[in-house]
């Protein structure tokens, strides 16, 4: 596995346990997340920007079947 690979796991992992432990908010953890991810050079910012985007298209389809 790429280096990049395992650094993603580690940022996942540790977003994970952060949430589990909770000792800050979800939206802290998520920002967290992002800016190592980003500061770490593990993704680029069009990568995180297209994740962020595929996402927000599965929540608004999400939410259209549950209002039908």
């Amino acid at each position: 596995m790429h280096l990049q690979g395992w650094s993603l796991l580690a940022i996942f992992t540790s977003t994970i346990l952060g949430l589990i432990l909770d000792p800050l908010p979800v939206g802290a953890w998520a920002l967290i997340a992002v800016t190592v991810t980003l500061a770490t050079n593990t993704l680029t910012f069009a990568q995180v920007r297209y994740t962020h985007k595929f996402s927000k298209q599965r929540t608004s389809t999400y939410a259209h079947i549950q209002s039908s």
